[in-house]
């Protein structure tokens, strides 16, 4: 059986819908319900990663 990459895993959502913005627009507008002209037409994604530290010690 083939194994994916779990889109659920906050890393892999941000790589799918930050490289194909379409998907995203099409998601938010399916989930948020949005029709006519209140689709969503653009967004704008800001990459934030927070980074986790280390303790050595």
């Amino acid at each position: 059986m083939p194994r994916y990459l779990d889109p659920k895993n906050d890393l892999m959502f941000k790589t799918v819908f930050g490289e194909h913005k379409n998907l995203c627009i099409s998601l938010l507008n399916s989930l948020l319900k949005f029709e006519g002209d209140r689709r969503i037409e653009s967004v704008v994604i800001i990459v934030f990663f927070l980074l986790g530290y280390f303790v050595c010690g």
